[in-house]
């Protein structure tokens, strides 16, 4: 299971759940890849998510 939500809104129950039976993957630190300001910024498209889940996943499981 991943969750993958704004820290702040997300229930700490849910969270807690998600750290103990998966993965929760916090927004706040991908915050420039997943927004934008309309005419003077784009979303950084660098970055690849798939490997940082699967890099987090691994790392949890250890």
């Amino acid at each position: 299971m991943e969750v993958i939500s704004w820290e702040h809104g997300t229930h700490k129950d849910l969270k807690g759940f998600a750290e103990d039976n998966g993965l929760f993957i916090p927004l706040e630190d991908f915050y420039y890849n997943v927004t934008f300001i309309k005419g003077k910024r784009r979303a950084d498209e660098s970055l690849d998510f798939s490997k940082i889940t699967k890099l987090t996943v691994d790392e949890q499981n250890q």
